[in-house]
């Protein structure tokens, strides 16, 4: 069986940490693909502040949560990663309001 740690197992923890890696995966792949349908749920108020096109920024979004999400499924600066992920869900919450969407995506 697995080694415990603290309570939990390896397989647990690894579970998890691959389980939230495949989640940004997904969601960064999909504003690559989709963007237009990722634009909607933007602030114009961030629109108007970013020194590029709403597209771009979804793309960048896209590209960081990619990026999040392969670092946490290889297991790389898992620590650092997942402060990234929680300061990025964090400002999801800020700029769209916390609500049924924010509530399902925290």
């Amino acid at each position: 069986g697995f080694m415990k740690k603290e309570g939990f197992s390896y397989f647990s923890i690894f579970l998890i940490r691959v389980s939230i890696g495949l989640i940004f995966f997904w969601f960064g792949l999909d504003k690559l693909i989709h963007p237009l349908l990722w634009l909607g749920w933007i602030p114009k108020t961030i629109l108007n502040i970013i020194p590029f096109s709403g597209n771009n920024f979804i793309y960048i979004l896209g590209v960081v949560e990619l990026v999040l999400g392969v670092l946490l499924i290889i297991g790389f600066l898992v620590r650092i990663v997942a402060l990234f992920t929680a300061l990025h869900l964090i400002g999801v919450i800020v700029s769209i309001g916390f609500n049924d969407v924010t509530v399902r995506d925290f």
